[in-house]
């Protein structure tokens, strides 16, 4: 995930802000596309509309922020945006209706019904590990990253059944792995019970000891 803090304005913009680059907004929906981004690891290399000059220092948020001029949510505010109350200025109710609905899909996949591995291959195959909502999240944001996919595409391949990959194994110059999130196996319906016939001689089946078969239609103590 690339650091970086979004600062909200009383007038309806925003700041995007990395350690380098500053990109103002109007339009929270694309704002939310862009912090969606960098969550997932992407850098603001090759940005268009960087303004450095426009950056909200320390100092200068301090001075409004006592005034009620700026609001600030760093990048794990974001991560867990659903958190944030559906409160305060428009643009940051918006905001996080747009986060949410960039992010739709992961909230409603249950993490348990996935599995991940990291490709190591150790003395007894490659481990699967129970995803958990971080470790989900994560493998996502990783998947998102590796394949330059978008994240509805790695989220609509994962809930269909596939397996994505998230990056090279740990010792992928030698076993040429790669770490995976998939969707785990349901386990098989047990088989069917076998019909069993009944004896017309005495009424019996396998289970209660007669060995009647088809062929003649009776069992040996029946005959």
């Amino acid at each position: 995930m690339t650091d970086f803090e979004i600062i909200f304005d009383n007038g309806g913009g925003a700041n995007l802000q990395t350690d380098t680059d500053v990109f103002c907004f109007t339009s929270m929906a694309d704002l939310a596309g862009c912090a969606i981004a960098l969550i997932a690891g992407e850098s603001t290399d090759g940005w268009e509309g960087n303004t450095p000059d426009n950056r909200i220092t320390n100092d200068e948020y301090a001075r409004h922020d006592t005034s009620g001029g700026y609001k600030r949510l760093n990048a794990d505010d974001c991560r867990q945006i659903s958190d944030l109350a559906e409160t305060g200025w428009r643009n940051m109710i918006d905001f996080r209706a747009a986060m949410l609905e960039e992010m739709r899909g992961v909230e409603t996949m249950n993490a348990s019904d996935y599995e991940i591995t990291t490709g190591h291959v150790g003395s007894f195959g490659i481990n699967w590990d129970t995803a958990t909502d971080e470790t989900l999240a994560d493998a996502i944001e990783a998947a998102v990253e590796f394949l330059d996919y978008s994240r509805d595409t790695v989220v609509t391949a994962l809930t269909r059944g596939e397996s994505v990959k998230t990056g090279k194994s740990p010792n992928h110059h030698y076993d040429h792995g790669f770490g995976m999130v998939r969707r785990r196996a349901l386990a098989a319906a047990p088989p069917a019970p076998r019909p069993e016939h009944r004896c017309p001689a005495c009424g019996g089946t396998e289970s209660t000891g007669c060995n009647f078969t088809t062929l003649p239609p009776h069992c040996d103590d029946c005959v």
